[in-house]
């Protein structure tokens, strides 16, 4: 005790900073590299310039953990959406859906070995909420807006996530219809690694067609089929779920 009495403010501080990163070195975090078995950061950055640097000269971007980046506006999710839908119609959700699974499962293989390190517990034995959030927020900073997942149901095999401010959403403006079929496909990605199994997703409202946030289900594919055969005719997301209980 007489120690910490006798510590000053600016040694206090400093000794925060310390914890906070580790030994204060700021330089970008290569998860691969050996010195990096444990993080040197604090667990989350959500403002872009900590969590996005810019290399001087080559005018390359990257994340905190080393990812390279490209910094795009909405204009750029709208021109793909309209490419698509140009091409394969009717298809192009279901294609924009297996874009965001095939992002989420690479998402998934960089972030699995990286938060081991970071919390040096193994993936399967982490605390789900922990997890979850840890996954989420480097979305956050990009600027894929923000979620909430509601596990309420997961004892029945079901797996709600809201989302707010969805980039795709924000492109399209109002279709009159669910459009963020890849949000879709990443949440799919995320929670069939985290289950060990395959699971699918369904946009149950969407921000496009006037709600004020869009939901997602996860679940098996036989439900998010029923799900979305039901969304079809006109049902509602809470009819939806109820319908679901039981099935």
């Amino acid at each position: 005790m007489p120690l910490e009495l006798a510590r000053t403010t600016a040694e206090t501080l400093s000794r925060l900073h310390h914890f906070l990163h580790g030994n204060g070195d700021t330089q970008t975090l290569d998860p691969a590299h050996p010195a990096n078995a444990a993080q040197p950061f604090r667990h989350s950055y959500y403002a872009p310039d900590q969590f996005f640097q810019k290399q001087t000269g080559s005018g390359v971007i990257q994340t905190l953990y080393g990812q390279r980046v490209l910094r795009v506006t909405t204009l750029f999710v709208e021109s793909l959406v309209h490419s698509l839908q140009s091409v394969l119609g009717v298809e192009a959700g279901q294609a924009l859906y297996q874009i965001g699974f095939q992002f989420g499962q690479q998402e998934m293989d960089a972030f699995v070995p990286r938060v081991e390190r970071e919390f040096d517990v193994p993936f399967d034995k982490m605390h789900l909420g922990v997890l979850l959030e840890t996954w989420w927020w480097p979305f956050r900073a990009k600027g894929w807006g923000d979620w909430r997942c509601n596990l309420e149901q997961i004892g029945s095999g079901l797996i709600l996530v809201d989302v707010f401010d969805s980039i795709v959403a924000a492109a399209l403006g109002q279709t009159g219809k669910c459009s963020c079929h890849l949000y879709a496909g990443i949440f799919a990605a995320l929670f069939s690694r985290i289950a060990g199994r395959e699971l699918a997703c369904v946009e149950l409202q969407c921000a496009s067609a006037g709600a004020k946030h869009c939901q997602f289900l996860i679940a098996v594919s036989k439900r998010v089929d029923a799900a979305t055969i039901w969304r079809e005719r006109g049902a509602n997301a809470a009819t939806i779920l109820k319908d679901l209980k039981g099935t």
